[in-house]
């Protein structure tokens, strides 16, 4: 992304080296080690729990630091229970609630709590057009027949963390985010931004006509750092849509895509996906310096009186009712409806790597979450002509949008990224994380240190570095995602760092609808695909050959696509991935995924 000339970097510390200046800031995963295809970056052992350990056995390592003592299958202290994954408010767990507080007593009912706290009242009803979800009463959503639950009619968004690059102007975290909304159904819909305080957005036309789709230009909000602030945006419409993110909009350096979650998707209990951050703020030239490089992870409120607790794998930078945050630490917070809270991890220091990967969140009501990281440099550069390998440019904005445990499963396909090289393939990175205590995944073929290895809590993860596409499946569920590498660790030196995670098989579709932006070199639909099925972009059957993923009974192809909204069906379930590649600038984000029940 941002193609500095001077760039602040820290050189892993799992690897165990200390903070330098070089020529790029690197965030790559576990580091810009030696190791080939398959390799694992995080530490010596097999599994990383995010706080850069000595452990040299994957049984000593986990999600807490070793001199906390753990219960047998939540991976938090002893003393201390984290909300599990119901919508009952927390203080009914101790013969109470809270006075005025509504839970639903069924999908068209619900119950308040009494003015004195002692119990919930009787039932009320829902009104005939409405569905009660986290105890109120909402506008049922007409069901799509054709793409299920992951479109919907209310979404939650935010401007999520960017990087304020001094080498660009206007920096990236004051260039325009976008909403892009699709329009599958047969109706015209119309759409409406509910804004935070202080900040207004009056679209020019808010009406999307069938099978199209309009980008919607918001005004700068700028989460930044540690922070709680009212900063959500709701989004609603008048009928079913698809609704994707990206932050910058339009091949803007330091951008990223998510495909956004359907309020009745979101959940209460999440692991996060994110990257460690780079070297401690260091004036390069006096008077010049280059802020740090941080991970993030994002919660959004979607109701009012919710209760969120989260437990930190690094060290996390204090603000406000936040205090500073140690690794293994849990804080509980409650949001209201449209409160963003924001968690940035410490810059890299000697001590210890702040990398949030494997924090956990619980809400004692559905909440959005988010991962990813403000600006990073993922990845290894070509060598030169003397055989010499640097870090490479360029660093670019990572975010996705975290999927509840619920939705979570045991058994992915992990197909690599549309190959930027034809001679050369550049390796993903792959973080491979724990759902449920004592998971044991397997790897087809093999991934080095990746095949049989037990994750032993709840945000455990390992790492993998390879050009290979390949099977995951576990014992438990797991969460899975790609990193992409920066522009110049590719042969073609183009496209740059991204985040997007799997969808597991069992959340496959037969139809997805799907929007790409302009002004992108290389637009890809990465399909996975029952070896016997048959596929079609806009009603076009894909001819071209699919390869063989091992013995899975699956095959992948990348299909070249252009700008506009395409819809992708087949007459099995399949796999789908969204990629864009320009001059150092990348976006990836799923396709969609079957939601319960469907």
């Amino acid at each position: 992304m941002p193609r500095h000339a001077l760039c602040i970097v820290a050189s892993s510390l799992l690897l165990g080296a200390a903070a330098l200046v070089s020529g790029c800031s690197d965030t790559t995963p576990g580091g810009a080690g030696d190791a080939g295809t398959g390799d694992v970056l995080a530490q010596d052992s097999a599994v990383s729990d995010s706080l850069a350990g000595d452990s040299a056995t994957p049984a000593d390592t986990g999600a807490l630091p070793t001199d906390t003592v753990v219960t047998g299958d939540t991976g938090v202290p002893a003393d201390t229970t984290l909300p599990s994954d119901t919508v009952v408010p927390s203080d009914t767990q101790q013969g109470g609630c809270t006075p005025g507080e509504r839970v639903c007593d069924s999908p068209a009912a619900y119950r308040t709590c009494l003015a004195d706290g002692s119990d919930y009242g009787p039932p009320g009803d829902c009104e005939s057009d409405e569905e009660c979800r986290a105890g109120e009463c909402k506008v049922r959503c007409p069901n799509d027949p054709k793409f299920g639950s992951y479109v919907g009619c209310e979404f939650w968004s935010t401007d999520l963390p960017n990087y304020p690059d001094p080498t660009l102007n206007p920096t990236p975290e004051n260039l325009p985010w976008a909403i892009v909304v699709s329009n599958p159904g047969a109706f015209s819909v119309r759409v409406a931004f509910e804004m935070p305080p202080l900040f207004t957005y009056q679209p020019p036309d808010d009406t999307v006509p069938t099978g199209e789709s309009r980008v919607f230009l918001l005004p700068n909000i700028n989460v930044q750092g540690t922070s709680l602030r009212p900063k959500g945006v709701h989004v609603t419409a008048t009928g079913p849509i698809l609704v994707h993110q990206f932050n910058p909009w339009d091949n803007t350096f330091s951008n990223d895509a998510s495909l956004l979650l359907p309020d009745p998707l979101l959940g209460t209990d999440y692991v996060i996906m994110s990257l460690q951050s780079g070297a401690t703020e260091i004036e390069v030239i006096p008077g010049f310096s280059f802020p740090n490089q941080n991970g993030y992870f994002t919660v959004i409120a979607a109701f009012d009186n919710t209760d969120v607790t989260f437990q930190v794998t690094g060290p996390v930078r204090p603000s406000g009712s936040i205090p500073q945050l140690a690794a293994g630490d849990i804080h509980t917070l409650r949001l209201n409806r449209g409160d963003v809270l924001s968690i940035q991890s410490d810059p890299e220091t000697l001590g210890q790597a702040a990398d949030l990967t494997g924090s956990r969140v619980t809400a004692t009501k559905p909440v959005a979450v988010f991962g990813g990281h403000e600006e990073a440099v993922i990845g290894e550069g070509q060598p030169d002509s003397e055989g010499h390998v640097e870090s490479p440019c360029c660093a670019d904005h990572l975010e996705d949008q975290m999927l509840p445990l619920g939705i979570l499963s045991t058994r992915y396909l992990a197909v690599h990224s549309p190959p930027r090289g034809t001679t050369v393939i550049e390796p993903d990175y792959w973080r491979i994380q724990a759902a449920e205590p004592g998971v044991v995944i397997t790897t087809s073929p093999p991934q080095a240190g990746a095949n049989n290895v037990t994750l032993p809590q709840i945000g455990s993860w390992v790492e993998v570095r390879t050009n290979q596409s390949f099977e995951v499946t576990a014992t438990g569920k797991i969460q899975v995602g790609q990193y992409l590498v920066s522009r110049d660790a590719t042969e073609a030196v183009t496209g740059d760092a991204s985040l997007v995670l799997m969808v597991p098989t069992d959340r496959f579709r037969k139809d997805y609808i799907i929007s790409m932006p302009a002004n992108y070199n290389r637009r890809y639909l990465a399909v996975v695909k029952p070896n016997a099925a048959s596929v079609t972009v806009d009603g076009v059957p894909v001819t071209q050959p699919f390869t063989p993923l091992g013995a899975t009974g699956y095959g992948y192809a990348y299909v070249q696509t252009t700008e506009g909204v395409h819809v992708i069906s087949g007459d099995e379930k399949f796999g789908l991935t969204v990629y864009g590649y320009s001059n150092a600038v990348s976006f990836s984000y799923i396709g969609g995924l079957a939601g319960p029940g469907e």
